[in-house]
């Protein structure tokens, strides 16, 4: 049977940037998710994750936001996929009070293999793409690329990533 531990989870997530030889807050956001259970035997991996919280205006100009992520995901021996795309909205700032013109749709993917019982190497990307209303020129566009290294303890998960950021440059 499965409980509401086997299906819910609760993260904190932080994010600082490496600025003039020392490290910039950028914000932090709470990450309720929930999951389909291992009981209904799903070929892949079905979950619901929100993500709300504060964004430090210097790097954003919507300084308080929501996203819903809807994440599906498979393990095939060591390696791991996940296509978790986002639908984002501000609720302070300047895309604030614009319903669906102002929301974003974001695809992200995540791919790792796993070195160890406890580790795993891989990349995660993330994408911004536009409104829901309008597709943004490629230009316009930001495309991101992470390596990551994932450590995996029993109550505990930490995923470490540092970011390169590709613009269309034309």
């Amino acid at each position: 049977e499965d409980g509401i531990r086997d299906v819910a989870v609760t993260g904190v997530q932080t994010c600082a940037l490496p600025i003039s030889g020392g490290l910039q807050y950028v914000g932090a956001h709470i990450r309720p998710r929930i999951r389909a259970p291992e009981s209904w035997k799903l070929p892949v991996g079905l979950s619901l994750s929100t993500e709300f919280g504060p964004t430090d205006g210097k790097f954003d100009e919507n300084t308080f936001g929501i996203e819903l992520r809807p994440i599906v995901d498979q393990e095939i021996g060591n390696f791991y996929w996940a296509f978790n795309p986002n639908l984002e909205w501000a609720l302070e700032g300047a895309d604030a009070g614009r319903g669906i013109h102002g929301m974003t749709f974001n695809p992200n993917l995540k791919l790792s293999w796993k070195l160890h019982e406890k580790y795993a190497a891989g990349v995660e990307y993330y994408g911004t793409t536009g409104s829901l209303t309008r597709l943004a020129p490629f230009a316009e566009q930001q495309h991101i690329l992470y390596p990551t290294v994932d450590l995996d303890r029993k109550s505990t998960r930490l995923n470490s990533s540092h970011g390169y950021i590709s613009y269309a440059v034309f």
